[in-house]
């Protein structure tokens, strides 16, 4: 899977939720996120997944 496709699940599971997505997922992209090094490729994949959900919310 690549991440675009992850991050179209992840954009999909947040419209499918009534409330939002739930918390624990936003949490671990959180957490995945800060795993990388700031600045990185993947950091700044998870960067804009959080921001997409946050402006979504």
């Amino acid at each position: 899977m690549n991440n675009k496709q992850l991050e179209n699940q992840i954009v999909q599971l947040y419209k499918d939720t009534a409330c939002g997505i739930p918390f624990d997922i936003g949490e671990a992209l959180i957490k995945a996120r800060n795993k990388e090094n700031k600045g990185s490729r993947p950091y700044e994949i998870f960067s804009v997944i959080l921001e997409n959900l946050r402006l979504m919310n």
